[in-house]
């Protein structure tokens, strides 16, 4: 007598097959601790000098080897950490290059190291959708940086440069980072570095992005041309000094002077800068759900600086009272509004009529 084969239950094996196809769907968004560096391997699947690891207790991506991380371009050939969750990243000294899209899109790095070893930076590495890095340091013997590299890094307001030569730059490098900030060069390199980071996004009107020689020395910056002061010839070394600070009723002042007293630059701190650091900081401390009140007095517009803020913090609700030409008004901005719109177009300054407007919210007269 012929035996029949026992069939499987087509129920299990169903749901063994749907089960295998949702878990391969899933976002690998955990880290798992690598115990030795894993090779990096290009778009042709071929083997780099460059290896990375991942360690999932403080949610750190260490790059390390010699010579460039191949360039990668999601969503083709996504670097093997795009798909993670990082808060820091590590370049370890040997690598040279940090190649195009490296670290595009990850949004929650709030620390980066990067050896001296790095002379390239290929274009969109840190791009796009960073919040959390507010502070870049470059390395020394950098010499160029391509375009877009560290674009949307909304939140970037302190960067420094260690090379005594400008790196050759590419276009927008820091386009969409924080309209308010600092750039530090190294000492004596003010004007290079000035004309070096003309249209890479940064602004360096009053009020706006500043930039400062102290790296590389504690000695006064810049010098100037020998003058006889009596007996002795002084040398002029120039630097920023701010006078006087700006507060909300009054502007600051700053000039780029010698200890002497010699004034070669003077410029005005608005006092609207103190009125944006107030409310920003105001948001930035609001306690989890809180009802913010706040009145401008003559303020009448708020900056992306700020709007940014309050992107962050979707859980405050904030009332500003503010006067125009005489009249008092007040909006409402109710927590979870979305402010997507106006942070991804180039203004950077709007009047609160018009802010209001463009977000559906009504302005009423007091």
């Amino acid at each position: 007598m012929q035996k029949q084969k026992k069939k499987k239950p087509k129920g299990i094996l169903n749901f063994l097959v749907v089960t295998l196809i949702v878990l391969t769907m899933l976002p690998m968004t955990s880290i798992t601790s690598l115990a030795a560096p894993t090779q990096i391997y290009d778009v042709m699947n071929n083997p780099t000098d460059t290896y990375y690891e991942l360690t999932d207790s403080d949610k750190t991506l260490t790059i390390s080897g010699t010579g460039a991380t191949p360039a990668f371009g999601p969503p083709f050939f996504e670097s093997p950490w795009y798909v993670y969750s990082i808060t820091t990243i590590i370049v370890e000294n040997g690598v040279t290059v940090i190649g195009e899209n490296a670290f595009i899109d990850a949004q929650d790095v709030s620390s980066v190291t990067i050896a001296d070893s790095v002379t390239e930076i290929h274009a969109y590495a840190f791009q796009k959708n960073n919040r959390s890095l507010t502070s870049i340091s470059l390395p020394a013997g950098i010499t160029s940086i391509s375009n877009n590299a560290f674009d949307n890094c909304s939140v970037l307001n302190d960067i420094t440069f260690n090379s005594s030569t400008p790196p050759l730059f590419g276009g927008n490098v820091f386009r969409y980072c924080s309209s308010i900030g600092t750039v530090h060069v190294p000492v004596g390199k003010l004007d290079d570095y000035r004309q070096a980071l003309q249209g890479q996004g940064l602004n360096f009107s009053p009020g706006k992005w500043s930039i400062i020689d102290d790296v590389g020395s504690n000695a006064p910056s810049t010098p100037g041309a020998a003058v006889d002061h009596g007996n002795h010839s002084h040398q002029h070394y120039y630097q920023w000094t701010i006078l006087s600070d700006a507060s909300l009723n009054e502007d600051g002042v700053e000039q780029y002077r010698c200890s002497c007293g010699d004034v070669k630059e003077t410029l005005t701190i608005p006092a609207s800068q103190a009125y944006i650091k107030e409310l920003y900081g105001e948001i930035k401390n609001a306690p989890q759900d809180a009802v913010i009140e706040y009145d401008t007095g003559r303020w009448t517009g708020i900056s992306d600086y700020v709007i940014k803020k309050l992107a962050d913090r979707p859980d405050v609700s904030t009332r500003i009272t503010f006067e125009y030409e005489k009249v008092r008004y007040t909006f409402i901005l109710p927590a979870g509004v979305s402010y997507e719109a106006l942070l991804q177009d180039q203004e950077t300054y709007y009047g609160f009529f018009s802010f209001c407007k463009l977000l559906g919210i009504p302005v009423s007269q007091l």
